[in-house]
């Protein structure tokens, strides 16, 4: 057995409507696990350097790539704010950092470290979310998709 089937918290008793996130996120887990699929290695961080504004880092044209390289900033609106930076070279997303200070501590607040890891693995800001933290996840999709495109070749 795999998954939501071996009973998880619940046991046995299976509680109606508590199931769903079970069956969503065990299955999800199981089925990934069957298919050799592998979480992505988060990205390691380089070493901290002053930068620019992104207006400064920018150039004024791509380098024969899909991005301008430099750093983009975005915002939206979650429980509060969310803010990203994103930094793209020519052709990939190389860093993300996410600031969500009034996202809901223990759900919205624990969501952005993971959110910023999909974005990474996905080179993109179509990612999955964080169940639980809808806002919050929807909020990072809209900033990094704003961000992507404003550094769009």
């Amino acid at each position: 057995a795999a998954g939501e089937v071996t009973g998880g918290v619940h046991g046995n008793n299976r509680l109606g409507g508590n199931a769903v996130a079970d069956f969503v996120i065990f299955g999800r887990i199981a089925g990934s696990s069957a298919a050799g699929v592998e979480e992505a290695a988060p990205a390691e961080e380089a070493p901290a350097e002053e930068e620019a504004p992104a207006e400064e880092t920018a150039p004024a044209e791509a380098e024969g790539g899909i991005y301008v390289p430099g750093t983009y900033t975005a915002e939206a609106t979650g429980m509060g704010n969310v803010t990203v930076n994103v930094t793209v070279d020519a052709n990939a997303i190389t860093a993300v950092e996410i600031d969500g200070p009034g996202e809901t501590p223990g759900i919205g607040e624990a969501a952005i470290a993971p959110l910023g890891e999909q974005v990474m693995a996905a080179q993109s800001a179509e990612i999955d979310g964080v169940t639980g933290a809808t806002l919050t996840s929807n909020a990072v999709r809209t900033a990094v998709a704003a961000a992507l495109a404003e550094a769009a070749a």
